[in-house]
């Protein structure tokens, strides 16, 4: 393989991650203005960097990259819960939404209102965090880590790895989304006492999607396996947001919060029906 082959690959690697970096620098300001999407894209990029700094992991320099792993966690855990916080208000403000007017349910108000001072309380969570020196200096060291991630070897002439090292580790992701998938595969997808092994399912179909996203510069074809990805993740999310509201409203026992799980074990129910398809295609 040319040098210039190899540098290529790895480069695409590095641009994808300083893409996420970016955003991590640049979203703490609507965040504070609580702009739409703040949340999700913050999270959204650490979790792309988090993923992928794992799967690339032994091509990495070892102690920087599991110093930032440990970091990264902590950062996505906490934006992790304002995102759940806020799924659930969007959720039960959609479907309560359409309730025939001048018939509005039992305790819809105070559930809305609830769940709004919830996702107001971990978004201030968030946005403190974000804007705290510690994230600050995670999202420096993220930048200096990019500009020289790959352990060199003496073998390939002082050089990181090539190519065919790097599809092996996208390789590998897939592998863990097919095994995933193949514990599941027959077993009747909306079964409540899946839910665990679907989303250990959609957290690995996720990682293949980040893995090939990291690629798509240079690697024909990779762009299209992310989207496939892309759409197995977004089946197995609607499942998983049931599943979510199921924990959030699990005590109110109103007719508002009754409704609103009914139509989401409904949409639930949906999505299983057409997952089967839609992930077999990601995984083929």
């Amino acid at each position: 393989m040319s040098r210039v082959s190899r540098a290529r690959v790895a480069a695409s690697v590095e641009r994808y991650w300083a893409d996420q970096i970016e955003l991590m620098r640049s979203l703490p300001d609507d965040l504070a203005q609580r702009q739409t999407d703040a949340v999700h894209d913050l999270r959204a990029a650490g979790r792309r960097l988090r993923t992928t700094i794992r799967i690339y992991r032994p091509l990495l320099h070892q102690k920087q990259a599991v110093r930032l792993l440990d970091e990264l966690s902590h950062y996505n855990d906490v934006l992790g819960r304002a995102r759940d916080a806020e799924v659930a208000t969007q959720h039960v403000a959609e479907v309560l939404d359409v309730v025939p007017e001048g018939s509005e349910l039992a305790g819809a108000r105070d559930l809305i209102d609830r769940l709004r001072q919830e996702q107001e309380r971990t978004a201030r969570t968030a946005e403190e965090m974000v804007h705290s020196p510690a994230a600050t200096a995670l999202v420096d060291a993220l930048a200096a880590f990019c500009t020289d991630p790959w352990r060199k070897s003496v073998g390939r002439g002082g050089r990181g790895p090539g190519r065919s090292r790097i599809l092996k580790r996208v390789a590998w992701a897939e592998s863990r989304a097919m095994a995933g998938w193949e514990q599941l595969d027959g077993a009747g997808l909306v079964s409540p006492t899946l839910a665990p092994t679907r989303h250990r399912l959609r957290r690995r179909i996720k990682a293949a999607r980040y893995a090939h996203e990291s690629l798509t510069d240079t690697v024909k074809g990779a762009a299209q396996r992310a989207e496939a990805f892309a759409r197995a993740s977004d089946v197995l999310g609607q499942m998983q947001d049931a599943v979510v509201l199921e924990g959030v409203l699990a005590a109110d026992g109103g007719e508002a919060a009754r409704t609103v799980l009914a139509v989401l074990r409904e949409r639930s129910e949906q999505a299983a029906g057409r997952a089967t398809a839609i992930i077999g295609e990601a995984l083929s």
